[in-house]
């Protein structure tokens, strides 16, 4: 199983073949290995690993808002069968003096049906100032 710990992302790595199997359409598409940069989402599916990942993020405080910076990291459990993904979202730039913004990391699997479900949801707190250097809030 995948576990990725607070303020351990792995770099999105994509091919350019897996995109429309995962139910994104991006402007930007890089070759396998190398860090993709998006200009613009223009959809993402409901059953997307992400799509899916966002709406139980919704649950737990998750906004979607341009104020503030957003970050998403995908990592597949492999990148020939897609039947696990560890999801990372961070925002930061919060209008707070104490809190700089806050991460999920979402744990999805795929059920006997082919439907990604959620499996792990954690969410921790980005402190701006404290012993811990713009780190995690303790």
């Amino acid at each position: 199983m995948l576990s990725l710990k607070p303020q351990q992302f792995a770099l999105i790595t994509f091919g350019a073949i897996a995109f429309s199997s995962l139910g994104l359409l991006p402007k930007i598409i890089s070759q396998a290995g190398q860090n993709v940069s998006y200009e613009e989402v223009t959809y993402i599916e409901p059953q997307h690993p992400l799509g899916v990942a966002l709406a139980a993020a919704r649950e737990k405080g998750y906004v979607d808002s341009s104020t503030w910076k957003e970050t998403i990291e995908i990592e597949h459990s492999s990148a020939e069968t897609l039947n696990q993904a560890q999801i990372a979202i961070t925002q930061e730039g919060f209008l707070d003096d104490s809190v700089r913004g806050h991460q999920f990391f979402i744990l999805v699997e795929k059920d006997e049906l082919g439907q990604w479900q959620v499996v792990d949801i954690q969410k921790i707190w980005l402190c701006q100032r404290g012993n811990d250097l713009f780190g995690q809030c303790l």
